[in-house]
């Protein structure tokens, strides 16, 4: 299987497990992604009892922003797998420490939800040219956070010496969890560990 097609059953299996108000889609994940921005950060802290779970929280949270970032995608125009597909074949020039790439994920969440929120205050009045330009602008916001978790997920695995932490290796395990909760009945709900 390639990458791209990794991307792609990950961007199609994520559209099965979208539980949300579709009115309120781009508002909902923007704001689910800046959560789990937050919460990869609050792991990155090192509130965890091992050095296997910090590795493990860290892992599972990023995957849960690859899920927001890839169902945002869809009502911007943008594709996640030929994003995904496209990043994934960079090899960084510059790996920074999992502290400072976490960062630089939350701060892609935050300009996403800032410019959502801009959208919410001033959306009713954008049209034409002014919206595309919001919609461009936002794909470009997208692309970033893609990048960014790419760029984790290889600082994570220099740190932990696991070639398996990869874009396509957060897909991929975000997939498993998903599939978990849903044979569990446990997709809505609160809480890892569900």
């Amino acid at each position: 299987m390639t990458l791209l097609q990794t991307f792609q059953d990950y961007e199609s299996f994520c559209a099965t497990t979208a539980i949300y108000p579709r009115e309120v889609e781009v508002e909902y994940l923007a704001l689910g992604l800046a959560s789990e921005a937050g919460e990869l950060l609050d792991a990155m802290l090192g509130r965890q009892p091992s050095k296997d779970a910090m590795k493990a929280a860290l892992i599972s949270e990023a995957g849960d922003c690859c899920w927001y970032v890839a169902r945002l995608c869809e009502p911007a125009g943008l594709s996640f797998a030929e994003v995904a597909d496209a990043v994934a074949a960079e090899q960084p020039s510059y790996l920074p420490i999992p502290s400072v790439a976490a960062t630089r994920l939350a701060a892609s969440a935050g300009l996403i939800a800032g410019k959502v929120k801009k959208q919410i205050r001033d959306g009713v009045m954008w049209t034409g040219e002014q919206r595309e330009d919001h919609r461009t602008h936002l794909r470009t916001l997208l692309t970033r956070a893609i990048f960014d978790v790419h760029v984790l997920a290889e600082s994570l695995s220099r740190q932990y010496a696991d070639p398996s932490i990869s874009l396509a290796g957060l897909c991929e395990r975000n997939t498993a969890k998903l599939r978990g909760r849903v044979e569990r009945g446990t997709l809505s709900g609160s809480g890892e560990l569900r």
